[in-house]
């Protein structure tokens, strides 16, 4: 049936949510189907199952809309339709397109844009479970080179990445189960003489309120935990004593006048919700600590490579991707207030405002991680300065004896390594990891002078590199430690997207470039890793090896510059 532009004003007012399908994810146009080798047939599937949709509501020019998007995620989805605007297809349409069928269309995009997640070499298979077990997945792609790239798909048309809290406490089980994450977390929150474990058990309960109440009551609760932790009760103790019937009969149209609405004392909610916005603001703000272990927390179960592929249609047809990538630092959990402005950038409880009648969840947003301040905290203090250590004046050159220094370091710090030469301690500073290298002999302040020269020719932040924090800077260049941030776990993930190839391949291509044999493997981005290198008087077979790689935001770098040929000379 076609439709008029008179008719269709009558359809958009009729076409209501309930009688749509609940849903357009891919599990409604592609059954029990999971797996595809071939994209082709991943496309006529979906087309088929579009087809195949019976639903009053949805025409055939509605179907014509979905098909356009299979066949060109990029173009416009309204192309061969009577439609002028994306309003013209039903609001709810329209929204239930933004919010599902990325998922289903999110794979075509991937393959066809080779720019969209360059980092992906071709395609071997798609995978996208009709319904997943794994939070944060809603398909995944696995290249020629056999690495799995795990995708969540959201909608570009939503103001951050909202998770559902049960996908929080579901990655922090898994993480609990990994050796390095266990004893992170455990440090860090569970034990309770641990420095965040105040923090950690509030958290869980705001994950519970958060995935069991609908705004605004869990809003206020929240305030409430917020208040029994920090405040001084009084706001907790009200609601503790508040009947739940209360909660239970609490309007959420968008539109309720909350100062007609009065508590059994006969105060007004409208006070609760102001009063709950004063809370969740002073309580974000130091000295409170709940963001930075929020943020720890986050950061710590969130390391695996899953991409959010966002998506969304404009108000022609046209069509929106965002990519926002997981593996950069998570800080920006924040809480809107009644009226969805912003109240602070730090915790947030995604209700679309704390009336609405939705479930509340967490939004993470995406913040590009800055070491500015960091790296600028040291100028007149040096980093065992501002950590209080003992004796922290004499930790520099040889004004006290080696032993000493690494059994002071011992007692304040993790040791992460020990070599020959120097010892790795792994160090909490200012709420970021860090690492620190004290030398334990003569050697060790060799490799810690030929570090920090390096970072001092590039600014403190080389390529390849993470960057440093500061040094033992004194005019003997008796090097006794430096102190930089500390990488993350190797990913062959993050080592192929940077260097367009997989680490046996730029193992290999380093031995050939060493022993002056010809390869075809070479390519612009190993050259210039190459020559960073020589420039930098490095020894190249060192970086064979993945055990001297690491990950700092999401790029490679290695792990030690200390082993330099002139080093390596001067020991022989």
């Amino acid at each position: 049936m076609q439709l008029g532009k008179k008719s269709m004003m009558k359809f958009r007012e009729y076409l209501t949510e309930e009688k749509l399908p609940t849903n357009l994810k891919p599990s409604l146009f592609l059954g029990e189907k999971e797996v595809w080798e071939s994209l082709d047939q991943y496309k006529n599937d979906l087309h088929q199952g579009i087809d195949n949709l019976k639903n009053e509501l949805i025409t055939k020019e509605h179907k014509q809309v979905l098909h356009n998007l299979v066949n060109n995620p990029d173009g416009n989805c309204l192309r061969g339709t009577t439609f002028k605007k994306v309003a013209d297809i039903g609001i709810q349409f329209a929204k239930k397109i933004n919010k599902d069928f990325g998922e289903a269309i999110g794979p075509i995009k991937i393959i066809t844009d080779p720019s969209y997640m360059s980092w992906i070499n071709s395609y071997k298979k798609i995978y996208v479970p009709k319904k997943s077990n794994e939070p944060f997945l809603d398909y995944t792609i696995t290249d020629k080179d056999n690495i799995e790239h795990k995708i969540s798909a959201k909608s570009a048309k939503a103001s951050g990445n909202t998770v559902k809290t049960p996908n929080i406490l579901a990655t922090i089980e898994n993480a609990l189960k990994k050796k390095s994450s266990k004893y992170i977390i455990d440090r860090l929150f569970v034990n309770e003489e641990s420095k965040y474990n105040k923090e950690y058990e509030l958290l869980i309960k705001i994950f519970d309120i958060v995935e069991k109440e609908k705004a605004p009551s869990g809003y206020v609760k929240v305030a409430a935990e917020l208040d029994n932790a920090y405040g001084d009760k009084k706001y907790y103790n009200t609601i503790k004593n508040l009947d739940e019937k209360f909660f239970t009969n609490l309007p959420t149209d968008r539109k309720t006048d909350f100062s007609q609405i009065k508590t059994p004392s006969g105060k007004s909610a409208k006070d609760f919700m102001s009063e709950a916005d004063k809370i969740m603001k002073r309580f974000s703000s130091p000295p409170y600590p709940i963001n930075v272990a929020l943020k720890l927390l986050i950061n710590i179960v969130f390391k695996d490579e899953i991409y959010f592929a966002k998506f969304g249609l404009n108000s022609d047809g046209s069509t929106l991707w965002e990519l926002r990538g997981r593996r950069t630092n998570y800080s920006n959990l924040y809480v809107k207030n009644k009226s969805g402005t912003s109240l602070y950038t730090k915790l947030h409880l995604d209700a679309k405002g704390a009336r609405g009648d939705e479930k509340l969840g967490l939004r993470i947003e995406e913040t590009e991680f800055s070491e500015k301040n960091l790296l600028n905290e040291s100028k007149n203090k040096t980093s065992i300065e501002l950590l209080g250590w003992p004796r922290a004046n004499e930790f520099t050159g040889l004004k006290m004896k080696y032993a000493d220094k690494i059994k002071i370091a011992n007692e304040n710090a993790k040791q992460i390594g020990v070599g020959s030469t120097r010892v790795a301690f792994e160090i909490d500073f200012k709420n970021k990891p860090t690492v620190m290298k004290i030398a334990k002999n003569e050697k060790g302040l060799r490799q810690n002078l030929a570090e920090a020269n390096l970072y001092k020719k590039y600014k403190n932040n080389p390529p390849y590199a993470p960057p440093m924090i500061d040094w033992d800077d004194n005019d003997d260049a008796d090097t006794s430690w430096i102190h930089i941030m500390k990488a993350a776990k190797y990913e062959e993930s993050a080592f192929f997207r940077h260097f367009d190839t997989s680490f046996t391949v730029f193992s290999r291509v380093l031995s050939k470039y060493i022993n002056k044999q010809e390869t075809n493997e070479m390519n612009d981005k190993i050259k210039k890793f190459i020559e960073f290198v020589e420039d930098n008087d490095l020894m190249l077979g060192e970086y064979r090896q993945k055990t001297n790689w690491g990950i700092y935001n999401s790029k490679p770098v290695i792990l030690d510059a200390g082993v330099t040929k002139t080093n390596q000379e001067l020991t022989l």
